[in-house]
């Protein structure tokens, strides 16, 4: 089990240093789905991981409660140490255009996983299916084999929630695309 709790560490830290992204959106979630972590359990023990850079008063609080596991933060911890450096040297070597590419790759993994898509699905998802003023995504169409279909069953066909701070990054994600059109 340790190897699990350092291989996410590591995967996170290769992340932040790589494309800057790593300690909610990517830490959080595994904790929870992966290590079958408490949400509560999981946050505390991100804030205990990020310490440095965060909120000591966030941590604390968590740790009087109970809800930090800091034998799983520290060695999670080591992992984001040497994974962070690993990723930073990558992506130092990579171009910015490369690395805009591959965040927004990342984007939109996050955007799937967010949404509980099947791949075709979100791969029929055009800029026109996000009404970023309701925060919704209307599912309509699925991509298969290089045609567009409709989705595999009416129950399919479906307006899902949209993550406020999702929302945010696909916005800015859409003003710097050069595929912005609905």
């Amino acid at each position: 089990m340790y190897f699990l709790y350092l291989t996410i560490g590591l995967v996170v830290g290769v992340l932040v240093g790589f494309m800057g992204v790593g300690g909610g959106v990517i830490l959080i979630p595994a904790m929870v789905y992966i290590l079958r972590m408490d949400q509560r359990m999981a946050q505390g023990t991100s804030l205990f991981m990020q310490l440095p850079p965060l909120g000591l008063g966030a941590l604390l609080l968590y740790r009087k409660k109970g809800q930090v596991d800091l034998k799983e933060g520290v060695i999670c911890a080591l992992g984001i140490l040497a994974g962070g450096y690993f990723g930073s040297k990558m992506a130092i070597g990579i171009s910015s255009r490369d690395l805009r590419e591959m965040f927004g790759l990342l984007t939109m993994v996050v955007a799937i996983g967010c949404l509980g898509l099947r791949v075709c699905e979100s791969l029929g998802l055009q800029w026109g299916d996000v009404d970023f003023e309701n925060l919704t995504v209307k599912v309509q169409r699925s991509f298969v084999e290089g045609e567009l279909y409709p989705t595999k069953t009416e129950t399919s066909e479906s307006e899902l929630p949209l993550d406020p701070d999702l929302g945010a990054m696909l916005l800015n994600h859409r003003a710097r695309s050069t595929y912005s059109a609905a």
